[in-house]
């Protein structure tokens, strides 16, 4: 999925050009030639890719009793789609997760457990809030009739800042362990 930028893939005789309106979806490692055809040093070009590992789609497919459709012998295994708002907002959802694991990862010694917890609670709501949005935005009505997006805004962006301050801390230090001998 691109941010910002455009990019075209070559397979074969077929031409596929994917940008913000646009995403690339492939099923299997191909032969493609890529390049980035719109970006500057001002906007350069910005993608997010998500690599499922198909052996455990399958597995977590098989473990729900979900029927997948048997996909004809002659489909493509790459194509473009139109980006939705709510692919952008679920794509979001992903990276707001993904994000934060990998930082929790990365400063997984310099922090307090408690602080461990609580952004992890902190990225499990804002991961749903995310998905909420997705719903939100395809309310009709007035704002008043649709304030549930406006409670949402109001509670991520506190959240947001509390996740930047917790990364932002010094690292941790220990607490002195005061142990006295037994009587």
């Amino acid at each position: 999925m691109v941010a910002q930028g455009r990019k075209r893939a070559n397979l074969g005789g077929t031409t596929f050009i994917f940008d913000e309106s646009r995403y690339l979806l492939t099923s299997l490692n191909l032969p493609v030639v890529c390049n980035v055809i719109e970006a500057s040093e001002d906007v350069p070009y910005l993608c997010f890719v998500l690599k499922l590992e198909m052996p455990v789609v399958r597995e977590l497919l098989s473990r729900e009793e979900i029927q997948s459709p048997e996909a004809p012998s002659d489909s493509p295994a790459m194509a473009t789609g139109e980006t939705t708002t709510r692919v952008s907002v679920l794509c979001l959802g992903f990276g707001i997760v993904i994000a934060s694991a990998a930082l929790l990862f990365l400063r997984r010694r310099d922090m307090f457990p408690a602080r461990a917890c609580l952004v992890g609670l902190s990225t499990a709501y804002l991961a749903n809030a995310a998905l909420c949005l997705v719903v939100y935005s395809a309310a009709t009505g007035t704002v008043r009739s649709r304030s549930g997006w406006l409670v949402t805004m109001v509670i991520v962006w506190p959240m947001v800042l509390e996740l930047v301050w917790i990364f932002i801390q010094t690292p941790k230090t220990q607490p002195s362990q005061n142990i006295s001998p037994a009587l």
